[in-house]
Protein backbone atom coordinates (compact mmCIF):
# COMPACT_ATOMS: atom_id res chain seq x y z
CA UNK A 1 0.00 0.00 0.00
CA UNK A 2 0.86 3.46 -0.65
CA UNK A 3 1.95 5.92 2.29
CA UNK A 4 0.05 9.13 2.34
CA UNK A 5 1.93 12.21 4.29
CA UNK A 6 0.20 15.49 4.35
CA UNK A 7 2.05 18.09 2.32
CA UNK A 8 -0.27 21.37 2.74
CA UNK A 9 -2.90 22.45 3.32
CA UNK A 10 -4.82 25.32 1.45
CA UNK A 11 -7.15 27.69 3.41
CA UNK A 12 -8.79 31.02 1.98
CA UNK A 13 -8.19 34.47 2.94
CA UNK A 14 -9.32 37.91 2.71
CA UNK A 15 -6.31 39.68 3.58
CA UNK A 16 -3.44 38.04 2.39
CA UNK A 17 -1.41 40.48 4.28
CA UNK A 18 -3.61 40.09 7.62
CA UNK A 19 -3.52 36.32 7.17
CA UNK A 20 0.29 35.98 6.76
CA UNK A 21 0.83 38.38 9.93
CA UNK A 22 -1.53 36.23 12.09
CA UNK A 23 0.35 33.14 11.19
CA UNK A 24 3.69 34.06 11.17
CA UNK A 25 2.82 35.92 14.80
CA UNK A 26 0.78 33.00 16.19
CA UNK A 27 2.58 29.63 15.29
CA UNK A 28 5.86 30.82 13.98
CA UNK A 29 4.98 30.11 10.13
CA UNK A 30 7.49 31.23 7.49
CA UNK A 31 6.61 33.46 4.72
CA UNK A 32 8.49 30.96 1.77
CA UNK A 33 8.53 31.26 -2.32
CA UNK A 34 4.75 31.12 -3.48
CA UNK A 35 4.21 30.65 -7.79
CA UNK A 36 2.26 33.00 -9.35
CA UNK A 37 -1.55 32.47 -9.48
CA UNK A 38 -4.30 34.13 -10.72
CA UNK A 39 -4.99 35.69 -7.34
CA UNK A 40 -3.47 36.43 -4.69
CA UNK A 41 -1.65 33.46 -2.44
CA UNK A 42 1.09 33.22 -0.02
CA UNK A 43 2.42 29.85 1.47
CA UNK A 44 3.42 29.27 4.61
CA UNK A 45 6.09 27.06 6.18
CA UNK A 46 5.47 25.11 9.60
CA UNK A 47 8.51 23.58 11.72
CA UNK A 48 8.01 20.64 10.49
CA UNK A 49 8.12 21.24 6.88
CA UNK A 50 4.68 21.25 5.37
CA UNK A 51 2.99 24.33 4.19
CA UNK A 52 -0.34 26.54 4.89
CA UNK A 53 -1.32 27.72 1.32
CA UNK A 54 -3.28 30.97 1.57
CA UNK A 55 -5.45 31.94 -1.05
CA UNK A 56 -7.13 35.39 -1.54
CA UNK A 57 -10.63 34.58 -2.94
CA UNK A 58 -14.56 35.77 -2.75
CA UNK A 59 -15.55 32.74 -0.84
CA UNK A 60 -15.98 32.27 2.86
CA UNK A 61 -14.66 29.83 5.11
CA UNK A 62 -16.14 26.90 5.07
CA UNK A 63 -17.88 26.22 9.18
CA UNK A 64 -17.05 23.71 10.76
CA UNK A 65 -14.36 22.79 8.46
CA UNK A 66 -10.42 23.31 10.26
CA UNK A 67 -7.19 21.53 10.50
CA UNK A 68 -5.22 20.83 13.64
CA UNK A 69 -1.68 21.41 14.26
CA UNK A 70 0.58 20.48 17.36
CA UNK A 71 2.56 23.18 18.54
CA UNK A 72 5.40 23.30 20.53
CA UNK A 73 4.29 26.10 22.71
CA UNK A 74 0.60 25.83 23.78
CA UNK A 75 0.57 28.60 26.25
CA UNK A 76 2.36 31.07 24.06
CA UNK A 77 -0.02 30.37 21.47
CA UNK A 78 -3.11 30.78 23.70
CA UNK A 79 -1.32 34.33 24.64
CA UNK A 80 -0.88 35.29 21.29
CA UNK A 81 -4.57 34.16 20.58
CA UNK A 82 -5.98 35.59 23.45
CA UNK A 83 -3.94 39.33 23.11
CA UNK A 84 -5.69 39.16 19.39
CA UNK A 85 -8.90 37.78 20.14
CA UNK A 86 -9.03 34.39 18.20
CA UNK A 87 -9.80 31.95 20.73
CA UNK A 88 -13.11 30.46 19.60
CA UNK A 89 -15.51 28.03 20.72
CA UNK A 90 -16.31 26.34 17.52
CA UNK A 91 -20.02 26.38 17.75
CA UNK A 92 -23.03 28.35 17.30
CA UNK A 93 -23.67 29.04 20.38
CA UNK A 94 -22.72 32.03 22.34
CA UNK A 95 -20.32 30.51 24.70
CA UNK A 96 -17.34 32.36 25.52
CA UNK A 97 -14.13 30.27 24.01
CA UNK A 98 -13.37 26.80 25.47
CA UNK A 99 -10.60 24.35 25.41
CA UNK A 100 -10.99 20.73 25.64
CA UNK A 101 -9.25 17.94 27.13
CA UNK A 102 -9.66 14.31 25.18
CA UNK A 103 -9.68 11.00 26.60
CA UNK A 104 -5.86 10.66 26.33
CA UNK A 105 -5.17 13.68 28.03
CA UNK A 106 -4.32 16.02 25.29
CA UNK A 107 -5.85 19.57 24.23
CA UNK A 108 -8.06 20.78 21.71
CA UNK A 109 -7.64 24.64 21.68
CA UNK A 110 -9.46 26.54 18.87
CA UNK A 111 -8.26 30.07 17.13
CA UNK A 112 -9.79 31.95 14.12
CA UNK A 113 -7.73 33.36 11.50
CA UNK A 114 -8.66 36.39 10.24
CA UNK A 115 -10.26 35.24 6.95
CA UNK A 116 -12.56 32.40 9.96
CA UNK A 117 -10.49 29.80 9.36
CA UNK A 118 -10.61 27.78 12.54
CA UNK A 119 -7.16 26.08 13.85
CA UNK A 120 -7.13 23.42 16.26
CA UNK A 121 -4.19 23.37 18.20
CA UNK A 122 -2.79 20.35 19.70
CA UNK A 123 -0.93 20.07 22.87
CA UNK A 124 -0.25 16.77 24.49
CA UNK A 125 -0.80 17.11 28.33
CA UNK A 126 -3.36 19.73 29.88
CA UNK A 127 -1.75 18.80 33.02
CA UNK A 128 1.86 20.61 31.67
CA UNK A 129 -0.10 23.81 31.25
CA UNK A 130 -0.09 26.86 33.80
CA UNK A 131 -3.09 26.34 36.35
CA UNK A 132 -4.94 29.14 34.68
CA UNK A 133 -5.55 27.89 31.58
CA UNK A 134 -5.99 24.69 32.79
CA UNK A 135 -9.11 25.83 34.65
CA UNK A 136 -10.63 26.80 31.35
CA UNK A 137 -10.66 23.34 29.91
CA UNK A 138 -13.63 21.45 29.64
CA UNK A 139 -13.07 17.39 29.52
CA UNK A 140 -15.00 15.99 26.56
CA UNK A 141 -16.46 13.27 28.73
CA UNK A 142 -18.19 15.89 30.82
CA UNK A 143 -20.07 17.28 27.64
CA UNK A 144 -20.33 13.28 26.03
CA UNK A 145 -19.37 10.39 27.70
CA UNK A 146 -16.71 8.92 26.28
CA UNK A 147 -17.11 5.30 26.21
CA UNK A 148 -16.10 2.00 24.16
CA UNK A 149 -13.67 2.87 21.26
CA UNK A 150 -14.39 6.58 21.93
CA UNK A 151 -12.54 6.64 25.23
CA UNK A 152 -9.08 5.11 23.19
CA UNK A 153 -8.93 8.05 21.19
CA UNK A 154 -6.18 9.85 20.37
CA UNK A 155 -4.52 12.50 18.25
CA UNK A 156 -1.14 11.76 16.48
CA UNK A 157 1.11 13.89 19.03
CA UNK A 158 4.40 12.79 17.49
CA UNK A 159 6.93 15.31 18.71
CA UNK A 160 8.61 17.39 16.09
CA UNK A 161 12.39 18.67 16.70
CA UNK A 162 12.69 22.59 16.01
Amino acid sequence: MAQTVLNHVSVVSNDIEASVQFYEEVFEMEAIPTPNFPFDGQWLEMADGNQLHLFDLETESPQYHHFGVLVDDAEAVYEKATQRDALTDFSDDDESPRMYELPDGSLQMYVEDPAGNVIEVNWPDVDTLDESIQEQIIDRDEILPQTGRAAEATLNLARFNR
